[in-house]
């Protein structure tokens, strides 16, 4: 998964949780700056719904924490999780 689709996916899911259109939410986004800040609450609803479409379970530490405020740091840090989860099944 390139993590460009899961940014796609992230703002999808952002902008359901706000009853808006992904588009507007997106252009609002890009606004914040690089990272594309935004609402940790909302973000953890999101990281939730990531969480059981892809089968893992982030850590619940401040690594996480600090991932929620923004789209770019919660797509990274779900690449690292899934990819940890990977790795755990190869151990």
């Amino acid at each position: 998964m390139k993590r460009s689709w899961l940014e796609d996916r992230i703002v999808v899911l952002y902008a359901e949780q706000l009853r808006r259109k992904p588009d507007e939410v997106r252009s609002e986004l890009m606004l914040r700056g690089p990272e594309w800040q935004c609402d940790s609450l909302t973000n953890l609803e999101v990281l939730l719904e990531l969480e059981a479409e892809f089968g893992f379970e982030a850590p619940h530490d401040i690594v996480t924490a600090t991932a929620l405020r923004s789209v770019k740091g919660l797509a990274r840090h779900v690449m690292d999780c899934l990819a940890s989860k990977t790795k755990a099944r190869g151990a």
